[in-house]
């Protein structure tokens, strides 16, 4: 029986250099089973974690799907705020989940393997193999492959499955299950393909499929949104978009049958990459931005005039005041005048 490889992670030091910048100390625990634990230690920058994050999603072509850190900035004069003890407590507590999950998730075990990340944790290569050797076998037993699911009656079964342990997921809030399922989701997209191409079943029920598999893959997608914190609008705003395509882009996409579009898209942003798909929406918001300040000239402008309307008004109001009063004036001599002349007219 293999072994069970047990990772710990923790970043219990932190040390700031030339008051510029942070070093954080990282330290990782491997113990195979009942044998004794090697730790690996190593410093690291916040700067190297990200440049580590991007190196290993450049490597595979793929969104890394762990919850990493963000930068944070000076809203006044956008100068980093590393050395900011609140930061640095954030950044130290979600670097060692980010590692934690990393080094112990045992279905998707690319990122783990990698020897840029072994590089950089100062840990051998084959840290992993006493265990997942045989682990890797039978994870690759148990879980259906492209093959397998090009079989119509299997492809249907397999997303039903996918789709009840989307659910559970989902009241449950696990992200394991929640990254599962989305590698099961590329096969069956990649299995789906092979079954429109070999006309294994008909147009109808292709289309249908897509719409199914569309459908949970967007479902997915939003539901990992809200199962992520959001540390600002702008970071989270630059999430969103690079999880638009939920699974890897790849060379040539697999889109529904003619005569319908892809769930999520629409004719400005298909065939668009991530960074093209940020690019446009910060265009659109520059778009916005002007017609908001053309909105604000207008408002303030119909403000003045408001004012000016309103101060004519009040000057109008005064002018009936005194016309008022005069005519007040003029019925008063009026009345004296009547009440002289009958006084007149009786002396006579």
């Amino acid at each position: 029986m293999a072994k069970k490889v047990n990772v710990h992670v923790t970043i219990s030091d932190t040390s700031v250099v030339n008051r510029s910048y942070v070093q954080y100390t990282t330290r990782v625990r491997v113990q195979h089973g009942s044998d004794s634990a090697v730790e690996y230690k190593c410093r690291r920058r916040f700067s190297e974690f990200l440049q580590l994050k991007m190196d290993l999603e450049r490597e595979f072509n793929a969104e890394i799907p762990y919850d990493f850190p963000t930068r944070k900035f000076n809203l006044w004069n956008m100068k980093s705020r590393s050395c900011d003890p609140a930061v640095v407590d954030e950044r130290r507590e979600r670097l060692t989940s980010f590692l934690t999950d990393l080094l112990n998730d045992s279905f998707d075990v690319r990122w783990k393997t990698s020897p840029t990340l072994c590089a950089f944790l100062n840990m051998p290569e084959d840290w992993w193999r006493q265990s997942e050797q045989r682990a890797a076998s039978a994870a690759a037993s148990e879980a259906d492959s492209v093959e397998q699911l090009q079989d119509v009656s299997k492809w249907l079964e397999s997303i039903r499955d996918a789709k009840s342990q989307f659910e559970d997921a989902n009241r449950n809030g696990n992200n394991i299950t929640m990254m599962r399922i989305r590698l099961k989701l590329q096969k069956l997209e990649e299995a789906l393909a092979v079954i429109q191409e070999n006309k294994l079943v008909g147009e109808g029920e292709i289309s249908r499929r897509w719409i199914i598999l569309n459908a949970l893959k967007a479902d997915l997608n939003k539901q990992s949104g809200t199962l992520r914190p959001r540390s600002n609008d702008n970071e989270y705003l630059h999430h969103e978009l690079l999880k638009e395509q939920l699974l890897p882009a790849k060379p040539e996409p697999h889109r529904p049958a003619a005569g319908r579009r892809k769930l999520g898209e629409t004719s400005q942003t298909v065939g668009l990459s991530n960074q093209q798909l940020l690019q446009l929406h910060k265009d659109s918001m520059k778009d916005q931005d002007l017609e908001l300040e053309q909105l604000r000239s207008i408002v303030q402008r119909q403000k003045i005039m408001s004012l000016n309307m309103n101060q004519e008004l009040a000057t109008q109001n005064e002018m009936l005041d005194m016309f008022a009063d005069d005519v007040n004036a003029t019925s008063n001599k009026l009345r004296m005048a009547n009440i002289s002349a009958k006084r007149f007219n009786e002396r006579k």
